[in-house]
């Protein structure tokens, strides 16, 4: 749990103190899952960082079935995205509700969309109700990701 407060907090210093100290990079803790997650949900860039180097899986999952990937996504987060995909984070890898492609494309965030697809996701995923990313688009009247797709 310590860990983990630490990478949902932002502390580099207390997660590169408990790395140092024997922590393992991908423990999981807790309601809020893994650290990855955690730091990537809150755009903690350097404990993401930091655990990667450190052999955290960058696929792993929190409890709810969220990687690092669609958490950052989930901000919008281009930056901790960008980290992610430079240490082979799955592009299609699916949520409890959804995948990193429809995530960007329900809010309309057209630069994480074409970042995404460059880098392989699938276009015509859908999640556990039938959404896709071209649905989560027009739903949303992102007329440009629409095109796009």
């Amino acid at each position: 749990m310590l860990k983990e407060g630490a990478s949902h907090s932002g502390s580099v210093e207390m997660v590169g103190f408990l790395l140092g100290n024997g922590a393992d990079a991908d423990a999981g803790f807790g309601d809020m899952g893994l650290s990855m997650p955690a730091a990537a949900l809150q755009g903690h860039i350097e404990i993401d960082k930091l655990l990667l180097d450190s052999g955290a899986d960058v696929n792993a999952a929190n409890s709810g079935h969220d990687t690092a990937l669609i958490a950052a996504c989930s901000r919008g987060n281009l930056e901790v995205v960008e980290l992610l995909l430079m240490y082979d984070a799955d592009v299609n890898a699916h949520g409890r509700d959804s995948h990193a492609l429809t995530i960007a494309c329900s809010q309309g965030d057209v630069k994480l969309a074409m970042r995404l697809i460059q880098c392989g996701a699938d276009i015509n995923a859908r999640n556990r109700s039938g959404r896709d990313a071209l649905r989560a688009a027009s739903e949303g009247g992102h007329i440009e990701l629409v095109r796009l797709l």
